[in-house]
């Protein structure tokens, strides 16, 4: 189990959250770019694509595995590479929705 003495809590709550945010940030655009395309009828948005490039930025933030944001890169691919199906669903009902606005 990964123990951090040298942090508060607070700071620990603040460092994933930066991470959070970067990945965010990172995945957005390639995320509204599979909705501009699905809106026009060119493609739907697939789990397979979203989950390459969280493996991607897994791989870039590799250089210490104990660092925050290479945790939650690493443990949110683990989790929607097993939850496949239900990413693949999320992401139907999201191209729905996105269609209906």
């Amino acid at each position: 189990m990964l123990t951090l003495p040298d942090f508060h809590r607070a700071d620990l709550w603040f460092m994933i959250r930066r991470a959070a945010q970067r990945v965010v940030s990172q995945v957005t655009p390639r995320l509204t770019g599979l909705v501009a395309d699905a809106a026009e009828g060119i493609t739907s948005m697939k789990a397979e694509p979203i989950l390459a490039k969280l493996n991607e930025l897994r791989h870039e933030a590799e250089d210490d595995k104990t660092d925050i944001e290479y945790l939650a890169l690493h443990h949110a691919f683990c989790f929607i590479s097993y939850k496949m199906g239900e990413f693949q669903s999320y992401l139907n009902e999201v191209e729905k929705t996105g269609r209906e606005s």
